[in-house]
């Protein structure tokens, strides 16, 4: 079970529920990579990128003082971000996910030295209150010395730190257009929910089919929690186009309309229309026709 104090040889696990050890993701590795010969083999970019990840899982998991340092910052930024949870447990952490070129120097000993060259993520689950939280940073290669850790934000979001940011303005944006005039304050998203894959069909599926995929973010505003769902679509330009909505049960209280007369001359009364049903709100994170 995720958070639950694991032996040494397996502290690093895979990025699911699976206890997935890092030698056994480099055995996995190292037999892809010998299968690479074949006549059927990847492409040379494709060989690069499995060695560069193999390289990348060999210094996270023979490197004690990088694992300290990652499992220290993410204590800290639980502290910062889940504001919710005062007592957090057992740190946890995940496969780091690699994000485009990385350049280790020559290491004639097999100790497995830090990356000079490149970025790449690290996640660590953290058991508390009864749940396990997603913390996740940015790690940043130097030419000398341990790589950097940058805070990214929590949760389960599939979406790289690029696309997250331009994520994060969309649903911020929608969360203000609907309460734009009971509150001037910015809304800020604090965790990140992955509820599914996307269908051909715009349906939602636990099997990814190439046609994106469907989360929930809570922003706070205003001394609220508003959840907004999000839709990621592959653009066709290696990008995403992304669509928000609120969760219509979440939706922010709107000031009273301001009265159209004074308090000494009242206004005549009028006939009342009739009230028109209110439509069923649909469940938090499980409608997503509204976003397509």
């Amino acid at each position: 079970m995720c958070g639950l104090p694991l032996p040494k040889t397996a502290r690093l696990v895979q990025n699911t529920p699976m206890l997935t050890t890092y030698k056994t993701i480099l055995l996995g590795l190292s037999l892809g990579i010998a299968l690479l010969a074949c006549p059927h083999a990847r492409a040379q970019e494709q060989d690069a990128t499995e060695e560069q990840t193999k390289r990348l899982l060999q210094f996270a998991a023979n490197n004690t003082e990088f694992d300290e340092k990652v499992e220290a910052q993410a204590k800290d930024l639980f502290k910062e971000q889940i504001t919710s949870c005062k007592s957090p447990e057992k740190a946890v952490r995940q496969l780091p996910r690699l994000y485009g070129q990385i350049q280790f120097p020559a290491d004639p000993n097999n100790q497995f030295p830090p990356p000079t060259y490149g970025v790449w993520s690290e996640h660590v689950k953290i058991k508390g209150c009864g749940k396990i939280w997603d913390i996740n940073m940015l790690g940043v290669a130097r030419q000398k010395g341990m790589p950097m850790l940058l805070a990214l934000l929590p949760g389960q979001t599939l979406s790289d730190p690029a696309i997250q940011r331009n994520a994060e303005r969309v649903g911020a944006t929608t969360v203000k257009k609907a309460d734009a005039e009971s509150c001037a304050a910015d809304a800020n998203a604090n965790y990140t929910v992955f509820l599914g894959y996307r269908t051909p069909e715009g349906g939602i599926t636990k099997t990814d089919a190439g046609q994106g995929w469907f989360e929930e973010w809570t922003y706070d505003f205003c001394q609220q929690s508003i959840p907004v769902q999000m839709v990621y679509m592959p653009n066709g330009k290696n990008g995403f186009d992304i669509k928000a909505r609120i969760v219509p049960s979440a939706m922010p209280k709107v000031p009273l309309p301001k009265p159209t007369a004074s308090p000494e001359v009242s206004a005549p009364a009028k006939p009342e229309a009739p009230v028109a049903p209110a439509p069923e709100a649909p469940a938090s994170g499980t409608d997503t026709k509204g976003l397509l």
